[in-house]
């Protein structure tokens, strides 16, 4: 047999080899001979791709850079194939595209596939590109200068190595000295205060940085107010200069020095006050930064009117507004009852005076207020002295402030925010001066009037801050004014208002009734400034009522009808917001039946209360305190206590308030307190001691540790309570006590000290603690102090506006804690401080009329505290009465 083929190779044998040309071929066979034959046709194809492989597998490149990839091509078997077509392409074409002949270029910082197919299969490569790197920042301008409010751009320019610019690339921007300058996001700069800033633009690594300098604003002008005065010779005027810009913004923080034109006729000083010296005048001369403003002053020289049992009247120019009088008295007798005062036309009688002050009959100096005569602070005259006194009038207000300044001594405020005269209450001019003198003579001298504008109100505070009431219920909440030197405003109108009326309504006098269960804030305004408390209006206490008498016995269910005898059988029956109501009369139990454990909760609490303060009377038998409660949100309230122990009522739990009771004639030794709080665990907290009398506790100052009120417990709140006759300190801190408040408390007659804040080492340290218008008088012992710290003591203990008075050890040993306001009394302010002092609880600590701690109390507390005053009295009057609240368990009033 014969085999020939049309292509390829085929053998003798007739096996076929394709060649390397595709396509059909023709294989014939014939029979040796050539009598017979036959064809068949062989198609020959190419060698399919199995795999494609990209090189190099992955690359980084810059933006702009170029990398060439290639594709190798194989079959099943791995043996290369060549000539076959390949295509290219990239998965995100943003970032990297790619040629037909796989050659990458960077477009973008980001990363990318780089796909090589033929045929069917492909082969990939990762590709990663980058910016080109950062190499320097230039900030432009280098450097500027700027007034303070004044603004200056800048602009950051980023390149490469090789000083070719780059856009796109992210900023930050920043300030060395925010004090002093603040740069945006956007590189502009603002002046804050004189001084220099560095300005940095950060991209990537690397930095610029420019210079700011700032100076102030420039003072354009002075002008000086008031812009005329008239003074008597030694009176003064306070000069004020406001210095502004050229755009007539007012400047603050800037120096002025102030000169006078003649010091013959009238001294300033560097302060602005002026003091008329002779007669004549001067003016004065206000400079800042090379600019003046003056101010015109007349100085009267003197001129006196006498009265010795007749009325006499001095004419001044009529005022309608806001003024200030000034002008001197003299009373040339004792105990005289002389008067001077602004007037409508000539005073005859002594109720044609508006605003008017007293040389009184009792040796002291006071000024009317509306109805009576009161006095901010004793003070007492002497005859033969002249007085100069300040007047500030708010005409239109019908108020006036009193301030008098005894010869050779500074000035004292007599009285703050005093309403004219109850006859006078509607007069709208003052233009007269009268004078008057009972017994002896009083001379009137330098009556001298000058403008003045009364401060603004700068702040209005509410309180209390947070309170509830129930539905139906009231609340009376107070706003106390402020002017920016934080002294309390009077006479200014006030106005009230509901977020909720549907929730809470509010009066006119700042008295809350709870309509709706709900939230509401209660805003109170006064010369557009304002404060609010919020108020939480919640259902009536759905409290059950139980019942305790004399004639009970504690087989009883505790009912009106069948009354039961002791305080622990009744706590029994008692849930949260229950009251345990105690007949009055005798009772007689031991400790075990004065120990009760019942708990109330924030919003339903547990009363046991004496329905006659002071009426349900208990005598304990031992072995030693009379009450002791043990269960949370508990108030003991008005209950009269005696007994052989040295503690009478004791508080060992959280949240108890012990309100309104006397706690008395307590002999025995060994420790602790009238009224204790946390013995012996120091982890009780958020206790009251409210409104209480304490007497006669230990054996008088022969211990130190049996004291009037001993709180061992932290947050605790002791105000308006009357400690008197406690063998150690009559109120003492100790083991766990720090955050605690003591206000408003009278201590007297202690055998020790009167105010101890103190605290275990090893346990806390007494720190934020306020201590505010307690009156501490009378300790026995010699070493007593009247307010002292001991270790351990924090640095922000506050002691504000406290009187003290005959402390054999001192009157105030502080170790780290700050006063201010102390008021140290002399025998004649002790004597006219209160009604009746008896150093124990028979006593009358009423304040009597004039007396230093009317109108001088404070609301400063310790760091982070916000309220730490009383908002009533002893006998639950509202504070303040006046201008500011008293000092001490009673308000004025």
């Amino acid at each position: 047999m014969v085999y020939a083929a049309t292509g390829g190779n085929i053998s003798a044998g007739g096996f076929f080899t394709a060649g390397q040309t595709v396509g059909p071929y023709y294989v014939a066979a014939t029979q040796s001979g050539g009598k017979v034959s036959d064809t068949a046709t062989v198609t020959i194809t190419t060698i399919p791709v199995a795999s494609v492989t990209v090189s190099p597998g992955s690359a980084s490149l810059q933006v702009g850079a170029t990398q060439q990839f290639t594709a190798v091509t194989k079959d099943a078997a791995g043996n290369t194939l060549t000539g076959r077509t390949v295509t290219w392409a990239s998965s995100n074409t943003g970032v990297a595209t790619v040629s037909g002949s796989g050659l990458v270029s960077g477009n973008a910082a980001g990363t990318a596939t780089i796909t090589g197919t033929s045929e069917t299969q492909s082969g990939i490569a990762a590709v990663t590109v980058t910016y080109v790197p950062v190499a320097s920042v230039t900030v432009s301008p280098g450097s500027a200068s700027l007034v303070v409010g004044a603004t200056q751009q800048f602009t950051a320019v980023t390149k490469d190595a090789a000083g070719n610019t780059l856009t796109g690339r992210t900023v930050t921007w920043a300030s060395s000295n925010t004090a002093a300058a603040t740069v945006s996001g956007s590189g502009l700069a603002t002046g804050v205060a004189a001084g220099t800033a560095t300005i940095t633009a950060t991209s990537e690594t690397m930095s610029g940085t420019a210079v700011v300098t700032v100076t102030n604003v420039p003072v354009a002008s002075v002008t000086v107010s008031p812009a005329s005065a008239t003074l008597s010779v030694g009176g003064t005027a306070q000069l004020a200069a406001v210095t502004k810009d050229a755009a007539g913004n007012t400047l603050t923080g800037r120096t002025v020095t102030w000169a006078s034109s003649n010091t013959a006729a009238a001294t300033v000083s560097g302060s602005g006050l002026a003091t008329g010296v002779a007669g004549g005048t001067a003016t004065i001369t206000a400079t800042s930064e090379g600019q003046s403003g003056t101010a015109a002053i007349t100085v009267t020289a003197p001129s006196c009117v006498t009265s010795a049992g007749a009325w006499q009247n001095s004419a001044l120019a009529a005022q309608t507004g806001a003024f200030e009088a000034r002008f001197d008295a003299t009373p040339n007798t004792a105990n005289m009852d002389g008067v001077v005062g602004l007037s409508n036309g000539p005073a005859a009688a002594w109720t044609d005076l508006a605003a008017i002050v007293r040389f009184n009959a009792t040796g002291a100096i006071d000024a009317r207020n509306g109805g009576a005569y009161a006095a901010a602070a004793a003070i007492p005259y002497t005859a033969g002295t002249a007085y100069h006194f300040r007047l500030d009038v708010n005409l239109p207000a019908h108020t006036y402030d009193i301030y008098v300044t005894p010869a050779g001594s500074t000035e004292r405020l007599l009285g703050g925010g005093f309403a004219f005269r109850t006859e006078q209450a509607a007069v709208s001019v003052l233009n007269n001066l009268g004078l008057y003198a009972d017994v002896g003579s009083e001379a009137g001298c330098n009556l001298a009037v000058s403008s003045w504008t009364p401060p603004p109100v700068a702040t209005v505070t509410v309180s209390p801050a947070a309170a509830s009431v129930a539905v139906g219920a009231t609340l009376p909440l107070t706003a106390t004014l402020r002017d920016s030197a934080g002294n309390v405003l009077s006479g200014r109108s006030v106005s009230w208002t509901s977020s909720t009326p549907a929730l809470a309504t509010v009066a006119p006098t700042g008295f809350v009734t709870g309509v709706a269960v709900g939230a509401a804030t209660i805003t109170a305004t006064s010369a557009g400034k304002s404060g609010t408390a919020a108020l939480t209006v919640t259902l009536p206490s759905a409290s059950n009522n139980y019942y305790v008498a004399p004639t009970g016995t504690d087989a009883n269910p505790c009912t009106a009808s069948a009354p039961c005898y002791t305080m622990q059988r009744v706590s029994q029956f008692l849930a949260p917001g229950d009251i345990a109501h105690f007949a009055a009369g005798n009772y007689s139990w031991s400790s075990a039946q004065g120990t009760v454990s019942a708990s109330g909760t924030a919003t339903a609490r547990i009363t046991y209360i004496s329905d006659v303060k002071w009426g349900a009377k208990i005598t304990g038998t031992g072995p030693c305190e009379i009450t002791r409660n043990l269960g949370d949100y508990v108030d003991i309230v008005n209950f009269d206590m005696t007994g052989p122990c040295s503690t009478g009522l004791q508080q060992d739990a959280n949240y108890g308030r012990v309100i309104g009771n006397r706690v008395h004639d307590l002999p025995g030794w060994g420790g602790y307190a009238g009224i204790l709080v946390d013995c012996c665990r120091y982890i009780f907290t958020g206790n009251q001691v409210l409104g209480n009398v304490v007497d006669n506790v230990g054996p008088f100052g022969q211990t130190n540790q049996i004291h009037g009120i001993y709180v061992a417990g932290p947050n605790s709140i002791i105000e308006n309570n009357i400690v008197t006759r406690a063998a150690a300190a009559c109120i003492h801190l100790w083991h766990n006590s720090t955050h605690e408040i003591i206000s408003n408390n009278v201590v007297a007659n202690c055998g020790g000290s009167g105010i101890a804040v103190s605290a275990d080492a090893t346990i806390t340290t007494a720190d934020y603690v306020t201590v505010d218008n307690n009156i501490v008088v009378m300790n026995v012992a010699s070493t007593a102090y009247g307010i002292y710290e001991w270790p351990a003591v924090g640095t922000h203990n506050v002691f504000n506006n406290n009187i003290v008075y005959n402390c054999p050890g001192g009157c105030m040993n502080l170790i780290s804690g700050t006063q201010s306001g102390t008021m140290t009394l002399t025998a004649a302010q002790f004597n006219a401080l209160f009604v009746n002092y008896t150093g124990d609880m028979t006593g009358d600590y009423h304040l009597q009329s004039g007396a230093v701690a009317i109108d001088a109390g404070t609301t400063a507390c310790a760091a982070g505290v916000t309220t730490c005053v009383p908002g009533t009295d002893f006998d639950g009057v509202l504070r303040p009465q006046g201008r500011a609240s008293d000092i001490g368990a009673y308000e004025w009033h």
